[in-house]
């Protein structure tokens, strides 16, 4: 199973009212990018905190939006999908920048084509 489908079908069983909904959401988050440094993993779910949250707060539109976050740094992401807006592609440029030493070349070189395409570097 890949990484984007295993964090969609947990999302997925979450009551999206129940306090604890958020943390549950960032919880099966952490596990589908477990491979990846837990500091990078930190700042794109602090980043989606922030800014992704929708209508009166609303978690669950960032944590179906995730999704396609988990697909981009499995290397899954179908770019036909558009599915990020122009500082989502600054804030993917900016963190990848950041932590490229901890990352591996191979998904930073995948993640930097993708930004180049859409002209953000």
């Amino acid at each position: 199973m890949h990484a984007a489908d295993y964090y969609y079908s947990q999302i997925r069983k979450l009551p999206s009212q129940d306090k604890s909904y958020a943390e549950n959401v960032r919880r099966a988050f952490r596990a589908a990018l477990r491979d990846l440094p837990s500091a990078f993993v930190e700042d794109v779910l602090d980043f989606y905190s922030t800014i992704y949250t929708g209508p009166k707060n609303d978690f669950s539109k960032t944590a179906e939006h995730l999704v396609f976050v988990i697909e981009l740094f499995t290397g899954s992401y179908d770019d036909g999908n558009d599915a990020f807006e122009d500082a989502e592609w600054d804030f993917f440029r900016d963190i990848i920048d950041e932590h490229a030493g901890e990352l591996s070349m191979d998904l930073v070189t995948e993640v930097m084509q993708l930004i180049l395409s859409k002209g953000k570097l």
